[in-house]
C-alpha cells in the first residue's frame, strides 16, 4: 500500500501532513544558501534561525515568492530536505501530493515533478491550491461558490458551480505586494526608504483596507532617501490605507472578473454561500469588508484557514485510484467536470 504525503509549498509558509490523520507541521518557506556554490545548506526552522545573524558565508532567503520552480536547483533542495526530515525511507510507489497556483503551466508542471523525482519522489500529483482548500473545510464537489485565496506572493480565486471549474486565475499579488507598496509610498511621499520587514510591521499592526474605523499612528525608524541619514517619521493607518489602493485594485478587478462568469442559474447559490475568503493575505484588516462592500456577496471565513489545504490533500489522497496519472488535470477531472475552455 503506497504511503501518502502532503505538502503545501507557500510563499511564506510551508505546511507537511504525513497521513490522514495527522496535524499539518508548519515551517517557515525560507533557506539558507552557501554563498559560493549555492548550495542549500538549511530549510525551514532550520534557516529561519539563523535570519537574525547569518554568518557572513550564508545567503538567507524565501525561495518560493517567485513562483515554485524560480530556481530549480533550490526547489530541488527544499523537497529534499523536507522529504528527509518528514518522509522518512520513500519507497517507489509513494505518492506526494503538492499544492499548486491556479494558472501553473504544463510546462512548469512538468519541471516540478521532475525535481520532486530527483529527490526520490516520483509519483507527484498536483492539485490547485483552492481544491484542496475546499476539500480540507468539508465542501462537496458539487457546491457552488467562489474561492479567493490571498497568500504571500499569489492571489488564487476558482469558481465551482455544480462540480465545473467554470473560471480559475493565478494573480502576482497577494501580501508582499501590500508590504512593496508601504515601501513605495513612503518613498514617494515621505522621502524615506523603510526595510520590507519594517513595512510589514507596519501592515500588521496597522494596516487597514477599508476606513471605516479610529486612525492608528505609530513612528518608525527609517533612512532619509536623499541623505541617507536615519530618520523617525510618524505613519498612520490613513497612510496606509492609501498606499493599498493599487494592489487591492488588482485583487479586486480579478473578482469582480470571476463574478462575471458565474452562470445565472448559480447565482443565488454562490451568493448564499458567500466567497470563500481565505490565507495569510486575506487577514488583512479589512479585506472581507472591502471585498463585501464593491461586490455585495456576503464573505465565508474558514477556520483554520493555514492548515486547511494540507488536510485537503490528504483528503484527496484517500480516494486516488491506483493507476491515475499524476497530471493535475487528471487528478482536478476525478473530483469535478472539466470543460474544455479551462
Amino acid at each position: 500500500m503506497p504511503v501518502k504525503f502532503g505538502l503545501d509549498l507557500g510563499s511564506a509558509n510551508l505546511r507537511v501532513v504525513t497521513g490522514v490523520r495527522s496535524a499539518p507541521v508548519s515551517e517557515p518557506s525560507a533557506v539558507a544558501l552557501d554563498r559560493e556554490t549555492g548550495r542549500v545548506l538549511y530549510v525551514g526552522q532550520a534557516a529561519q534561525k539563523i535570519f537574525e545573524s547569518p554568518p557572513s558565508n550564508v545567503v538567507l532567503m524565501r525561495p518560493f515568492l517567485k513562483g515554485l520552480i524560480a530556481n530549480t536547483d533550490i526547489t530541488a533542495g527544499v523537497l529534499a530536505g523536507i522529504a528527509a526530515k518528514y518522509f522518512g525511507r520513500i519507497h517507489r510507489d509513494d505518492r506526494l501530493l503538492l499544492t499548486v497556483p491556479c494558472e501553473m503551466t504544463e510546462v512548469e508542471e512538468v519541471a516540478l515533478a521532475e525535481l520532486a523525482a530527483r529527490v526520490g519522489l516520483r509519483n507527484t500529483y498536483m492539485v490547485y491550491s483552492p481544491l484542496a482548500i475546499l476539500f480540507g473545510a468539508g465542501f462537496q464537489p458539487d457546491s457552488a461558490m467562489l474561492v479567493v485565496e490571498i497568500g504571500a506572493a499569489w492571489t488564487n480565486i476558482m469558481l465551482l458551480c455544480g462540480g465545473e471549474l467554470l473560471y480559475k486565475r493565478s494573480l502576482p499579488i497577494a501580501g508582499a505586494a501590500f508590504d512593496d507598496a508601504i515601501v513605495t509610498y513612503l518613498h514617494r511621499t515621505r522621502q524615506t526608504r523603510v526595510p520590507l520587514r519594517t513595512a510589514e510591521q507596519l501592515k500588521i499592526s496597522i494596516g487597514n483596507i477599508w476606513s471605516d474605523g479610529p486612525t492608528k499612528v505609530v513612528q518608525v525608524r527609517g533612512r532619509d532617501s536623499l541623505t541617507t541619514q536615519s530618520k523617525i517619521i510618524t505613519v498612520s493607518s490613513e497612510d496606509l490605507y492609501r498606499a493599498f489602493d493599487e494592489p487591492m485594485a488588482a485583487i479586486m478587478e480579478a473578482i469582480c472578473i470571476a463574478i462575471t462568469k458565474i452562470p445565472a442559474r448559480f447565482v443565488n447559490r454562490v451568493f448564499t454561500n458567500g466567497i470563500i475568503l481565505t490565507g495569510g493575505g486575506s487577514l488583512l484588516a479589512g479585506m472581507d469588508k472591502m471585498i463585501n462592500g464593491v461586490t455585495g456577496v456576503k464573505i465565508t471565513r474558514l477556520k483554520d484557514a493555514f492548515n486547511t489545504p494540507a488536510r485537503g490533500l490528504m483528503h484527496l489522497g484517500e480516494y486516488l485510484p491506483d493507476r491515475l496519472s499524476p497530471a493535475i488535470r487528471n487528478v482536478t477531472g476525478l473530483f469535478l467536470k472539466q470543460q474544455s475552455k479551462i
